[in-house]
This record gives structure tokens, C-alpha cells and sequence, in this order.
């Protein structure tokens, strides 16, 4: 608190100065908000601050290598199965291993099409995995217990660029997390009622190439070709824009997708993991710097709902040159996970509401703190990007330096009202 207040008192000293010498009220703030961010060490001179945030877990050091079962093969994709219980990692030699979350009792699913690049698990059907081949863009159905494939759609609109950087990532979208989806006019698909099938969602596919997302409607019943509803991206970090999309995973519990993208700049140290938000047309929440150094995480997947502890073990599948490895973390905080916490004098528990942002706590830690007036700043400048409903603090309709004061004078007791527009899918 004693720097924040130090910071926030610099920079109404720089106001004041600013005004005092007939400077327009805009560049006033700027004159403080320049101060705060010497004082927190937003900005390093002659660069701009990346958006990217540190690793939601333990460090890779730390991590659990779980990939033995795959025996030197080159992992591309990975999905927890909820109703199985059981991790399924694609190897893109034509296999699927799936084990324990703990990556004990391995199983193979062998003699499947070879570069095939990412799984999913439809929700209440425990007798199929399903998985991407990436050229041509195909979602293929496969029975767990003997391998054979019982079913295949070729995904329309995916065959461009590159044949190799085709289809990377898949996911699923249950009909309850659909409402905002809207199609390539701009209309509700099906009235915010997701799969017009009895699928019970929609399927999500990545493009490597563009790094968009393809969002289709799957009748799996027959073999007829999925409806394409829209497509989404690419999506940006810090003024870059990430192209190789490796995997995709829904969160059901917090109701957020996750995105990795695989060394997505070139010259950037790490990949990077993002939180994507369905109900506003998948703006990006958050990005995460991944755990360590390297060009070839191709595979992630929650294998917990976080939700009690605000802690999940998720897993990073690795496809470097030197490195086929699987990564269990256990110590994964999940963004938005409900925390209950029970005390020793009592019998009853408490429950702390999800921590998604705010008006304000960008950050979603449930407290206007310093951290979320820098947010602020960094989406004022374009240095990262930031919901209105998140960052408009005084509901201008524009995120400005003006918000970033704003935020800091809440973080310090000042009686700000809070102006954000509501989150609407802008």
C-alpha cells in the first residue's frame, strides 16, 4: 500500500504541475501516469512492456514428465477425458496414447492415420475420443476400445495455406456456453442455442497456418458436411499477432477456452497460453508466457476443475527437436475457479465468487489493486488488449490514461464510481 499511495501521490503532484502550467488536461495525465509507471517498473526505456503474464504454475523444473508411455513419439495434441478420467495424448505418428492423470496405466491406440493432430472428448459419450487429422482438416470418431474409426468429416473452409500447417487444435463447445456465438453475417446461430443437431455443442477447430479458430455445427449422426457457423482471429499479444495455434481446451467450470500457441513470434523466448472468453465473441482475457524456453508445445489440457482449491493439474505436451516430453503440473491456477475455504471453529464453509475481471480488476483477483491500474495503462497504449467492460472505468467508450488514474485512486481509498459498460460480446 505504501507504494501505491507513493505512486498515486506522484503522480497527482504531476497533475497539478501539468495544469499549473496550462498543459491540456489529457497530457496531464499522462505526465502522472508516466510517474506510476516508473514507480511499479512498468516500462523498461526504448521498449514497450509485453502483455504477457508469468506462468499461471511451478516452474518446468518442477514439472512431472509423464510422456514415457509414448515412447519417443511426437506428442501434437492433448485432451482429459472427464468421464474416463484418463489424459489422451495424440502422437502424430498415428497414435493415441491415454493413461491415469498421473501417467500410469498407459494404453495405445494404435494404426490410426498419421499426422494426426489434436483430440477432444465429447461429454457423455465414453466410448470414442475424437481427433483432428490436419490435412485434409478431418475430424475423425475412434472407438477407444478397439481403435477402429466410426465416423469422419471433412471440415469445409479449412484447406488453405500451407498443407502442413493445416488443422492443430480441436475442441468443444457445449450448447450451454453458446449464446454469444453469432455467424459469418453477423446473426445468432440458432437463436443462441447452439448445435442445431443433437450434438450438444458445437466443435471449435484451430488453423496453424492463420491462427484462427473454425467454429462448426456437426450432425455425428451421418456423415454429411459440418455446417461452418464462423471463424474467429487471429488473435494478438502485445501488438503481435499469434499465428501458430497448437491446441484448444474448454474449461466447462469457468466457462473460458484456452488457447497455446507454439513459439507464435519469431524472437520471442516462449509460447504462449491464452484465455479466450465465448461469451464475448472470444476476446482474449489473458495471456501467459509458458513455462520454459522452447518452440514446440503443441499440446495442453486441464486435467482438474480447480474449483475448492483454485488449483487444477494441467499438462503441456512438448514436440521440440530434442524434447518429446508430456509435463504435469500440479499447481495450475485457474482463472475464475470458485475457492471454498472452512474453518476449524465452524462447520459451515464459504465460497469466494468466481474471480473473473471486473470493472476495474482486469486481473480477476477480486481487488482493485495497483496491478489492474497498470492493466489499464498497458490497454491504454495499445500494449495489450482490454474489454470496455473491463478497462472503460469512467465509461468514456474508450480506454484511457484517464481510467488507469481512475483505477489507481480506487486502489487507494479514493471514492471512484465505477462506469464500465456491461460485457456484451463487444
Amino acid at each position: 500500500m505504501h507504494h501505491m499511495a507513493f505512486a498515486y501521490g506522484r503522480l497527482l503532484q504531476h497533475r497539478a504541475r501539468a495544469n499549473a502550467e496550462g498543459v491540456t488536461a489529457p497530457r496531464s495525465v499522462i505526465y502522472g501516469l508516466f510517474a506510476l509507471a516508473a514507480a511499479f517498473g512498468t516500462f523498461e526505456s526504448g521498449s514497450r512492456a509485453l502483455a504477457a503474464e508469468p506462468w499461471p504454475a511451478e516452474s518446468r523444473a518442477a514439472a512431472l514428465d509423464i510422456g514415457a508411455p509414448l515412447m519417443g513419439g511426437e506428442p501434437s495434441g492433448a485432451a482429459w477425458h472427464e468421464g474416463l478420467e484418463r489424459l489422451f495424448i495424440v502422437d502424430d505418428r498415428g497414435r493415441v496414447v491415454h493413461m491415469n492423470g498421473d501417467g500410469s496405466d498407459p494404453m495405445a491406440i494404435e494404426s490410426l492415420p498419421s499426422d494426426i493432430e489434436a483430440a477432444f472428448a465429447l461429454p457423455g459419450d465414453d466410448d470414442h475420443i475424437y481427433v483432428g487429422l490436419e490435412n485434409p482438416p478431418t475430424l475423425l470418431r475412434v472407438v477407444i476400445a478397439t481403435g477402429a474409426t466410426a465416423g469422419s468429416w471433412v471440415f469445409p473452409g479449412m484447406s488453405v495455406g500451407s498443407a502442413d500447417e493445416r488443422l492443430e487444435s480441436l475442441a468443444f463447445l457445449p450448447n450451454a456456453f453458446t449464446a454469444a456465438i453469432r455467424t459469418t453475417e453477423d446473426a445468432p446461430y440458432n437463436d443462441g442455442n447452439g448445435s442445431v443437431f443433437a450434438t450438444g455443442g458445437l466443435v471449435l477447430a484451430g488453423h496453424q497456418g492463420n491462427g484462427r479458430i473454425y467454429l462448426y455445427d456437426i450432425d455425428l449422426t451421418l456423415s454429411d458436411a459440418p455446417l461452418l457457423v464462423n471463424t474467429y482471429g487471429p488473435f494478438d499479444d502485445a501488438g503481435d499477432t499469434l499465428l501458430d495455434l497448437a491446441d484448444l481446451d474448454f474449461h466447462a467450470p469457468t466457462g473460458m477456452l484456452y488457447a497455446l500457441w507454439d513459439s507464435p513470434v519469431a524472437g520471442k523466448e516462449r509460447g504462449r497460453l491464452g484465455l479466450l472468453d465465448p461469451a464475448t465473441q472470444f476476446s482474449v482475457v489473458t495471456v501467459w508466457k509458458t513455462a520454459a524456453d522452447s518452440f514446440g508445445e503443441e499440446g495442453f489440457a486441464l486435467l482438474d476443475s480447480g474449483m475448492g482449491s483454485g488449483l487444477a493439474r494441467a499438462v503441456i505436451a512438448e514436440d521440440d527437436a530434442s524434447d518429446h516430453s508430456v509435463y504435469l503440473y500440479s499447481l495450475f491456477s485457474v482463472p475464475g475457479a470458485q475457492t471454498t475455504t472452512t474453518t476449524t471453529t465452524s462447520t459451515t464453509s464459504t465460497t469466494t465468487p468466481p474471480g473473473l475481471p471486473s470493472c476495474a480488476d482486469p486481473s480477476g483477483d477480486l481487488a482493485i489493486t495497483a496491478t489492474d491500474a497498470l492493466r489499464v495503462l498497458r490497454a491504454a497504449v495499445g500494449a495489450l488488449s482490454c474489454l470496455l467492460c473491463y478497462c472503460d472505468v469512467d465509461g468514456s467508450g474508450v480506454t484511457t490514461a484517464v481510467d488507469a488514474l481512475r483505477t489507481l485512486g480506487i486502489a487507494v481509498g479514493q471514492p471512484h464510481e465505477l462506469l464500465c459498460p456491461a460485457c456484451t460480446g463487444q
